[in-house]
C-alpha cells in the first residue's frame, strides 16, 4: 500500500513539473511599446481569464513581472516561431498538426496565433477534420472574436459549421465580413453563403447572393474565382440552364485551368 502511494505521488509530481515546463515553454520573447511610450522587452503570455499579458522582463540586474491590458499597448512585436518564413509570412509547410497546435497555443495573442491557426486548419480541412478546426477557432476567438468572422482563419469555419450543420450563427458572420480587411475573405463569405443556401435548396438564392456575387463583383480575387464558377454551373445545372452552366465551365477552363476546380469538371 505505501508502495502505490509512493507510485501515486512520485507520478504525480512529475506531471506538476511537465505542466510547468509546458507553461514556461508559452513564454515567447517580445518587444512591447505602451501607449505612455514606454518599450518593454522580455517574455510574455497572455492570460485569458485575466485577459491581460503577464510580461517578465529586466530591470537592471533583476526580473520583474509587469501586467499589461491590450489597451495600454501600442504595438506588440513577437519573436517569429520556428518554421516562420518571414519573406513569404507563410509557415513551413512540412510543419505537423501537432506541431502547428502547439505554435498556435504558445502564440494565443502574440502576432502570429492567426496566421498559425489559419495554417493548421488549412491542414485539417485537407483531412476533414472539421471538429478540429471549430476547436481551434474557438481557441483563438477567445482573444480575437473577429477570427471567425473576418480573419483568414473564417473560411474555414464557416466550411466545418456548414459541413456539421451548425449553421446558427453563420448569418450573423458572413455579414460580418463583407468589411473584412482581406478582399479574399470577404469574397470566401459569399462563396460559404451560396453553399449555405445550396444546402437548404434555395438554388436562385445561392447563384443571386453567393456564388455569381463572387464572379462579377470579386473578379480581382483569383484565388477564389475557381471555386464560384464550379458553384455557379453546378447551380445553373440545378436550375437546367444549360447555356449558363456550360458559360460557366468555359470561363473557368479558359481562364483558371489549372486550379483545382477545372480538374473537376472533367470528372462530373
Amino acid at each position: 500500500m505505501k508502495q502505490k502511494f509512493f507510485i501515486f505521488h512520485f507520478s504525480f509530481f512529475i506531471g506538476l513539473c511537465l505542466l510547468a515546463m509546458t507553461a514556461s515553454a508559452a513564454d515567447v520573447q517580445v518587444r512591447i511599446m505602451t501607449t505612455d511610450n514606454r518599450q518593454i522587452d522580455g517574455t510574455a503570455r497572455w492570460q485569458a481569464v485575466q485577459r491581460q499579458y503577464l510580461v517578465d522582463t529586466k530591470v537592471g540586474d533583476n526580473t520583474v513581472q509587469v501586467t499589461l491590458r491590450p489597451q495600454e499597448i501600442r504595438t506588440l512585436r513577437a519573436r517569429p516561431p520556428q518554421g516562420w518564413d518571414a519573406t513569404t509570412r507563410m509557415f513551413n509547410p512540412a510543419l505537423t498538426a501537432a506541431q502547428m497546435e502547439a505554435i498556435v497555443k504558445d502564440y494565443i495573442m502574440l502576432e502570429y496565433d492567426v496566421p498559425a491557426a489559419a495554417h493548421l486548419m488549412r491542414m485539417f480541412q485537407r483531412d476533414r477534420r472539421f471538429e478540429d478546426i471549430i476547436r481551434i477557432g474557438d481557441l483563438v476567438k477567445a482573444g480575437k472574436p473577429e477570427t471567425e468572422s473576418t480573419f483568414e482563419t473564417a473560411p474555414y469555419i464557416w466550411e466545418a459549421m456548414i459541413t456539421l450543420k451548425r449553421t446558427g450563427r453563420l448569418n450573423e458572420l458572413l455579414d460580418r465580413a463583407q468589411s473584412s480587411p482581406f478582399r479574399e475573405v470577404a469574397a470566401m463569405a459569399a462563396v460559404r453563403r451560396g453553399d449555405f443556401l445550396m444546402a437548404e435548396g434555395r438554388t436562385r438564392e445561392a447563384l443571386k447572393d453567393g456564388y455569381l456575387r463572387v464572379v462579377t463583383l470579386f473578379r480581382d480575387v483569383k484565388a477564389v474565382q475557381p471555386e464560384a464558377l464550379y458553384k455557379s454551373a453546378l447551380a445553373f445545372d440545378e436550375l437546367q440552364q444549360v447555356h449558363y452552366a456550360t458559360k460557366m465551365r468555359q470561363t473557368l477552363l479558359s481562364n483558371f485551368g489549372t486550379s483545382e476546380w477545372a480538374g473537376k469538371v472533367g470528372g462530373q
